[in-house]
Parts: C-alpha cells; structure tokens; sequence
C-alpha cells in the first residue's frame, strides 16, 4: 500500500508525538461551559504534555485557525522530565515573541532537546495582549494553569497563584526529528477518543495505552479526539468529515488512521442541543464512512474502524435523556452490522463486543461505566487498548513503509 507522499530522509525527519486538535470557541450557543473565562491576557499558560516518540530535536505548533484578528504569542519556554527543571525558550523566525495572524498556525523553530519515548514536556507560553483566543481545545483531560504576568522562565512557579482549567488554548501539536524513519497513527473521533471519562492528568486514554505498545516499535500516536464531535456535521466539536485531512491525512509522519465517530450523529438529535432534527439514517452515516475510507485510500493511507459503543441510558433523566431511544439504538445496529460485514475499513476493532453488558447488550458494562452509561472510566480505556491487535497495526504499517 503506497504512503502519502512526503520528502523522508532516510537520516531524519520531522513526526507529529503529541497534538490537541484545535476547535472554535463557542459562547452561549451551547449549554456547556467552555472553561476559558479564565483567560483574560497577561497570562501565562503552563501545562505538562506526554510524547509518544521522542526525538533529538522539538518544534511546537500554535493555532488561530478560528481567530478573527491576529494574536501576539509572547515567550515560550519547554523543559523535560520536570517544571523545576531550567526552561529553555523556543523562538519564531530566531525571535522570542510572534504574531499568529487571523486564520493561520504557527510552527517554532527547532529546539535542540534529546527527547526520551513517552516523556513529558512542561511547557510554558505568554498571551501578553487581552485579545479574544477563538481557538481552543475543550477537553484535554489535563490540568491547564493559568500564570499572571509572563512566567515563562521562572524557575519555581507557585501553581497557587494561578488558576486551573482543562481547556487549552492556542497550542495544538508537537513535533519531534527523529533519526530514523518513523512512522505516526493519528486517532480521530469523539469523548472515546478525547478521554472523557478518565481520571485528568493521568495519561490513561486507550490512545495513551496504545502509545506504549507502539513506541517500542517505532510508531507515535497521536490523538485528535474532540469531546461532543460528530461524523458528519460542525456543533461542540469540529467534525471528523471537516478536520479529516488536516487530523488526519496532512500529520507529519503519517501512515496509519484509527476513526472512531458516530454516537453523537444519532445522540444529538431530539435533544435540546437539536430538539426538532430526526436522527439520521443509517445509509446517510454509511455514506460518510465511505467518504473518509476514500479519502484515506486516495493518499494509500489504512483506515481502521471502530464499532459503536452501548448507549442505552445515557444521561438518564436530564434534559438530555432522548440522547437515546430505541429508533437510535436500531441505527446503530446497523451501523455495526455493516463495519462488520462490509470488511470496508482496512481492520476493524469491535468496541461494542468488547464493551456490551451480555445481559443487557444495549449498555455499557457496569464494571466499565464512569456513571454517565457513556464513557470507560481508566480501567475500561486500558482494555479497550489490550484488545486491539498490535499485528494487525504493524502489518497494516509494513505494508505502508514497504511502498513508501
């Protein structure tokens, strides 16, 4: 199977090891917090991050995708292994402070820094201006802190001084050079895929599971979910048919895509969020799967699917509780009946056999439940991720490098 076709040294090259995939800043549109009241200029935002691969050398990317006006990035700072450790500054173009215009990203320089595999990076950046940030990520399943003043190379923070929040703005991926040819699985999907559910600051995603067993044999992984996306249409996240080619098809170093999307394409509709839309059927959702199948093959790009989970019960007695009904539930049915016998994806991981009540099939395993008969807490992501054949990912991979 034939790769997207890039430039790779056989010497070195630069992979994506880490990413947030970046979404629009709602407001009052939607009956969720976005958590970023906090954010007020003359800030500081400090974060740690984990890699999956490491690298010799590092470069951060920052977004104003969804930004109106240009946004003044002050002094960036990164340290390994510990927040105590002495930061050292990034730059843009040799110098200390950008200028990220409306619209557009912004890549660092190459920082030198012997990057272990699975390492964490603090990384500290300076919003100097009070200008509006409309380019986010809402549920990072970390903590974010909010510094006053420029605290960038302060070599003891006092965390106290600052405020906490778990959305992140402006910063989106991490790359790193590594000296061979290594190759990337990029995940695209929904709150499975984010982590909602997981214990913050814990590193406890499947996709982080998955990292582990991946590492060793050269391969990063990097995770775009976004919590509330759905398949076919924009609302609390991008969607999958939208961001596709940029969280998926355009990530440097990748070979490989894993697409878990579709619950809230059934979920949403009837419910406050779109009380007078009629869920949509399953050919429609079929057709889009296709679509992204398509896209993936054009670059000879593997796709593996994803079935989808129980959902019976979810939000349960909130404004929310039509999320599901049997009419869904039917939907889905056939969704997993069609991944299932179209053999359409390149591999498939079934989530709902592995996860299904066997008493009661329509719901998530109480064992695995968070409480919201939605979301694997920790031990249900670590399952998740013990039940995907690495032979299959790594077959999959060769046959990518051999024709690259």
């Amino acid at each position: 199977m034939h790769h997207l076709s890039q430039e790779h040294s056989k010497s070195s090259h630069w992979i994506a090891t880490w990413t947030a995939s970046t979404q629009p800043l709602w407001g009052e549109e939607l009956p969720f917090p976005n958590n970023m009241a906090a954010l007020s200029g003359q800030q500081t935002v400090a974060l740690r991050l984990r890699v999956s691969l490491g690298g010799k050398r590092l470069r951060l990317l920052f977004s104003n995708e969804y930004g109106t006006q240009p946004l003044i990035l002050g002094p960036v700072s990164v340290a390994l292994g510990s927040n105590t450790q002495k930061h050292q500054t990034l730059l843009f173009s040799a110098q200390p402070q950008a200028v990220i215009a409306a619209g557009k990203t912004l890549l660092s320089d190459p920082l030198e820094l012997d990057i272990p595999d699975l390492a964490s990076l603090f990384v500290r950046f300076y919003l100097p201006q009070r200008c509006p940030v409309s380019s986010f990520h809402w549920d990072t399943r970390r903590t974010v802190t909010l510094l006053p003043g420029n605290q960038t190379l302060v070599e003891h923070v006092d965390s106290c001084t600052g405020t906490e929040i778990t959305a992140l703005p402006v910063l989106s991926a991490a790359w790193v050079e590594t000296s061979t040819n290594r190759s990337v699985v990029a995940v695209i999907g929904d709150s499975l895929v984010d982590g909602n559910g997981v214990s913050i600051d814990s590193d406890q995603r499947w996709t982080d599971h998955l990292a582990k067993h991946l590492v060793p044999h050269g391969v990063a992984v990097v995770n775009a979910g976004q919590s509330g996306s759905r398949l076919r249409q924009n609302g609390i996240g991008i969607s999958a048919k939208i961001r596709f080619e940029r969280d998926v098809l355009n990530v440097p170093g990748i070979r490989l895509g894993i697409l878990q999307v579709g619950l809230n394409d059934l979920g949403w509709p009837g419910t406050p969020l779109e009380p007078d839309t009629a869920p949509p059927s399953a050919a429609v959702l079929i057709t889009a799967y296709q679509d992204l199948i398509a896209q993936a093959h054009a670059k000879h790009i593997p796709l593996v699917g994803l079935t989808l989970t129980p959902f019976k019960g979810a939000f349960g007695g909130s404004p929310f509780d039509a999320f599901f009904t049997p009419e869904k539930e039917a939907i889905r049915q056939a969704l997993n009946t069609w991944m299932r016998s179209s053999q359409e994806f390149d591999a498939l991981i079934d989530l709902d056999t592995l996860l299904r009540d066997p008493q009661d099939p329509q719901r998530l395993r109480a064992a695995l439940d968070v409480g919201d008969h939605l979301h694997p807490h920790n031990h249900g992501n670590q399952l998740i991720a013990e039940s995907i054949s690495i032979k299959t990912l790594l077959s999959l991979l060769q046959r990518s490098e051999i024709t690259a």
